[in-house]
């Protein structure tokens, strides 16, 4: 409060002091209006400057004492004079007064009327204009005339009224406090949540030690307590409370009976906890590092199953029938949950789209709307939020917002980790005011609180502290913590609550004692500690009772119906809402925008422009399509950048969202609308950047067709690129250890991808003459790159005119010059009977009415037969052999040579033909004496298929057979790429590889926890 402001309350003080003081006021009568005063101002002023006021005040009086002699004899011109001047100074000081103020004002000065008995009707006509001027409720001016006139009678209880009283009685409205002599009477301001009270009785009266006037009216502070020489401790929390409870028509009971966890090696997180309290409540968490805090609340809200015990709500246990509290339990993790790119407004938006999914748009806009009036948010509704290290919005704004995201469901429980950490003093009690006030509603606010200051620590209900171990060493009234510890420790001021000059508490001195250590003779501090962490746990329990109307009233809430729960958007609701705040995101976010279009053209530019090669011609030196040798490594290393793009792009996709995905485990939202919306919003990304990628490398190295053919396979990569990037992100924690595993999951697919290291040159435990073997196939750049080469080289616009007739001369090729002259040779030698038997009848399998008669007698060949049937077979195929060549030779004539070679520069490549040829082969054919058979090492391009299984057919194959159907290569591959696609969405969606790792997790800690963990201190 100001000092301007003060001084007219001064003044204001003085005018109603002497509003009906006819005769000179006594030394008693003084005494008493300076206690008045000075009571008031020791809310506002330190004590050395008290004074000082109480003189102008006096200064004031005299004054008007004077003014009434000289100036103004008539008193109705005096009175006249003194309502102007007390209008104009409340509306004054109306500007700048909070609204507990007004209200501290308001009864200081009734107090100061009332001080010689019956108020006049000309001071109830000042006290009326004060009361409106400062907009005080009619009916709360009144309830506080009442409690100063004494009206408020013990059998005659007005509405926002408890009597404390010291005879046990069933009444409503009154509360028992042993030891009490008379009444005291509180009432509830509900405009400001302030509770003012009055003691009745003679005995001296305490307010958190302080000794206070039985005469006045007196406040009930956050976290004080209460007391006569006589009786018992009365605290706040316990009225208010109360008052609650009158005022509150759906209450619920949430209990942890004997929870228990262990960590997988065995140790204990979390030894027996137990836990009572209801709604409309404030509890801190408090506790050293390491002490079980995270585990305590993630067991609470249901995040993590306990080991043993269960925690209820109402009698329903939230781990086993999680479905019955959907939508009640709220989560705010220590971390940010807020979408960095999107507003203010549009975080919490997107959020309550999430939870309500029977609301139109227009409804939830009017539900954020008043969320973010009344966290004080609107005027920065319209900011970015923006990362911690580059500040938009402040830290303060940044916690408010926080909890707005879960504020705007109103959940009944809200849990909350660290929600000071990192904030101001002020901003740390500004916080802990906004779940002090969402508590009063009649949510039960848990939190994890460290290092509070007096003014937090005073805040809270109730108080949970933990010790190292996971162990329970006090459960109770905050303010009662201190004295609590002191007596066990045998402190000889063990009654003191707090600081006696100031009330304040200071939290540290509570660790101070639990973790005090032994001193030894030279008074210096031992490692061991006075009490352990069991023995004051032990302590705690013995000290734990619950009396039996507690019990009694705890179970009445076993019938009780839990708070109704939220209905949840539909699947397709949810994936919407997820797509569009994603790309609302990204799309916010400049720098990723021009990373995702920049990126695949550059990298397609700088790779095209180097591999563009030219060669010397007449001309000088020229670039020619088909004479560039570097397009298969084009090929291969635009399957690579694919993955490495699509993988790079997805790799923190999840990551990023985990806490949010953890806040809205509790609303029970669909897993698969998640993912899918990712997925889609990244296969968007990858599409543009495949397109892009393809457009600038095509231009550069001349490449006019097959655009689209070219694209379905770099996004088919790209896609899966996606998916395993997500999978990454969704099993491990840590960034760093996501790009560590990108480069281990990249570089098998180089290696193995059939171009850096052929198959058939590979380590002979892997590799085969004709196969793929089964590492190439699991590699998704095997297929992408085959199915590029395959296209490229069979299906352009020159290929096409001639690629039939080609297969038929090489195979008639082959079979006349090879392998007709194997089988010669087998023959001769007499060997390999069954081989010889095999490739025979495959081969009459392709002819009708030729078969090799009489050419195997009971298991002994017959040369002169084979020699026949094989030499028929020389014939046919040396004719066809010239067929084929004397077509090709025709369609030349008739097309044009010159043409033809044209033709074949712009859409065919040499070096493309040389890959899938396999020309470098210097043998042409193998024999694989396992399978009895003869097998073709060249051309594999021009291979018919002849009913080989599909993942035996050799590479470069053009087409496949599948299920007794022939497939185009390119066909075949993307379908593959897809199907590896589906599988990892399915790995995805059931978190396999999460669970794998967690699976080798149980499986080191079963067999090398023990001999690793280290041995408990004592």
């Amino acid at each position: 409060m100001s000092e301007r402001i003060l001084k007219a309350l001064m003044q204001l003080f003085a005018i109603i002091a002497r509003i009906d003081a006819n005769n000179e006021s006594d030394a008693k009568e003084n005494n008493n209006i300076h206690q008045i005063i000075r009571s008031f101002l020791k809310v506002e002023l330190a004590s050395n400057k008290i004074d000082q006021y109480l003189e102008l005040f006096d200064k004031h009086v005299e004054d008007l004492r004077v003014r009434k002699k000289s100036k103004y004899g008539d008193v109705d011109k005096m009175t006249s004079v003194n309502s102007v001047k007390v209008l104009r100074i409340c509306s004054d000081i109306n500007k700048e007064l909070a609204n507990n103020q007004r209200f501290i004002v308001l009864v200081r000065l009734m107090e100061l009327i009332m001080q010689n008995g019956e108020a006049t009707r000309l001071e109830l006509d000042f006290l009326q204009t004060i009361t409106e001027v400062f907009k005080i409720d009619v009916k709360e001016y009144e309830l506080i005339y009442s409690l100063l006139k004494n009206d408020i009678l013990d059998y005659e209880t007005p509405e926002n009224t408890l009597v404390i009283t010291g005879k046990k009685t069933d009444k409503p409205q009154h509360v028992y406090l042993k030891g009490l002599d008379k009444n005291i009477i509180c009432i509830h301001i509900k405009s400001n949540d302030y509770i003012f009270f009055k003691y009745l009785g003679e005995q001296d009266l305490y307010l958190n030690g302080h000794i206070l006037d039985n005469r006045k009216t007196h406040i009930f502070i956050q976290g004080s307590s209460v007391n006569t020489s006589k009786s018992e401790r009365l605290y706040q929390v316990d009225i208010f409370n109360r008052f609650l409870s009158i005022d509150t028509e759906e209450r619920f009971l949430f209990e942890a009976k004997n929870v228990k966890f262990k960590f997988r090696a065995g140790s204990f997180a979390l030894h027996s906890f137990s836990f009572s309290i209801e709604s409309g409540n404030l509890v801190g968490i408090m506790g050293g590092s390491g002490t079980g805090k995270s585990t305590l609340i993630n067991i609470l809200n249901g995040a993590l199953k306990p080991s043993s015990g269960k925690v209820t709500i109402n009698g329903v246990d939230i781990h086993k029938q999680p479905k019955d509290v959907e939508g009640i339990i709220g989560y705010v993790p220590q971390d940010d949950l807020l979408m960095e790119e999107l507003t203010v407004y549009q975080n919490l938006f997107y959020s309550a789209k999430l939870s309500f999914g029977d609301l139109p748009d227009f409804e939830i806009n009017r539900k954020v709307v008043e969320v973010l009036n009344e966290l004080g948010l609107t005027s920065i509704r319209d900011l970015k939020v923006g990362s911690p290290l580059k500040k938009v919005i402040s830290g303060g704004q940044r916690k408010r917002l926080n909890i707005a995201l879960e504020l705007i469901r109103k959940p009944a429980i809200l849990f909350i980790d660290e929600p000071t950490s990192g904030l101001s003093s002020m901003g740390s009690l500004q916080i802990m005011n906004l779940l002090k006030a969402l508590s009063l509603k009649g949510t039960l606010v848990i939190a994890v609180i460290h290092q509070p200051s007096s003014d937090v620590f005073k805040l809270f209900n109730r108080l949970i502290i933990l010790d190292n171990g996971g162990y329970q060493v006090f459960d109770g009234q905050p303010i009662k913590a201190l004295s609590y510890f002191k007596k066990a420790l045998n402190y000889a001021n063990a009654d003191e609550e707090g600081c006696i000059e100031c009330g304040n508490v200071n939290p540290e001195q509570i660790f101070e004692m639990i973790e005090a250590q032994i001193v030894n003779e030279f008074g210096i501090a031992l490692k061991d500690r006075k009490s352990s962490p069991r023995k004051w746990h032990q302590l705690y329990l013995k000290d734990k009772e619950l009396n039996d109307k507690e019990i009694d009233e705890y179970e009445s809430f076993q019938h009780k119906k839990l708070p109704e729960p939220l209905k949840r958007p539909s699947k397709l609701d949810q994936f919407t809402t997820y797509f569009k705040r994603d790309l609302l995101s990204k799309i916010l976010n400049r720098q990723y925008v021009l990373f995702i279009l920049t990126e695949a053209p550059i990298l397609a530019f700088i790779m095209s422009f180097f591999l563009k090669y030219y060669i010397e011609t007449e001309h000088g030196r020229e670039y020619i399509y088909y004479y560039n040798e570097n397009i298969s490594t084009y090929l291969f290393v635009s399957i690579l950048v694919c993955i490495f793009l699509g993988m790079t792009v997805a790799a923190e996709e999840i990551n990023k969202d985990k806490k949010n995905l953890q806040r809205e485990k509790f609303l029970h939202l669909s897993w698969g609308s998640y993912l899918l919306s990712k997925t889609a919003l990244l296969m968007i990304i990858s599409g543009i950047q495949s397109f892009l990628f393809i457009l600038v490398g095509h231009l550069v190295l001349n490449i006019k067709e097959q655009w689209l053919e070219y694209w379905i396979v770099l996004f088919s990569i790209s896609v899966w690129s996606n998916i395993l990037g997500l999978n990454i992100s969704s099993a491990f924690r840590q960034t760093k250890m996501i790009y560590i595993i990108i480069p281990i999951l990249i570089i098998p697919q180089m290696i193995f991808s059939g171009l850096i290291i052929r198959y058939d040159r590979m380590n002979p435990v892997l590799s085969d003459p004709i196969e793929v073997p089964w590492i190439g196939n699991v590699m998704i750049s095997r297929w992408g790159y085959e199915a590029l080469a395959v296209e490229l080289a069979s299906d352009n616009s020159f290929a096409n005119m001639t690629f039939n007739t080609v297969r038929k001369s090489n195979v008639a090729q082959w079979k006349k010059d090879y392998w007709i002259p194997e089988l010669h040779h087998l023959t001769e030698e007499g060997k390999h009977i069954e081989l010889i038997k095999n490739e025979i009848k495959i081969e009459e399998e392709k002819w009708d009415n030729f078969k090799c008669n009489d050419c195997f007698t009971n298991n002994q060949l017959n040369k002169e037969n084979i020699d026949k049937f094989l030499s028929v077979l020389q014939l046919q195929y040396t004719n066809n052999y010239n067929l084929a060549n004397d077509s090709l030779d025709n369609f030349k004539r008739h097309f044009g040579v010159k043409e033809y070679n044209t033709y074949r520069e712009l859409y065919n490549n040499e070096n493309l033909e040389w890959l899938v040829t396999s020309r470098d082969r210097l043998t042409p054919l193998y024999i694989n004496y396992k399978q009895n058979r003869i097998l073709q090492l060249k051309n594999p391009i021009y291979q018919p298929c002849n009913g080989v299984r599909f993942l035996d057919s050799p590479y470069f194959i053009k087409d496949k057979a599948i299920f007794g159907f022939t497939i185009d290569t390119f066909i075949a591959n993307v379908v593959v790429i897809w199907i590896y696609i589906l599988f990892l969405y399915l790995a995805l969606h059931y978190e396999l590889l999460k669970r794998t790792f967690g699976l080798y997790k149980y499986i080191s800690h079963l067999f090398f926890g023990k001999r690793i963990m280290k041995k408990p201190r004592k």
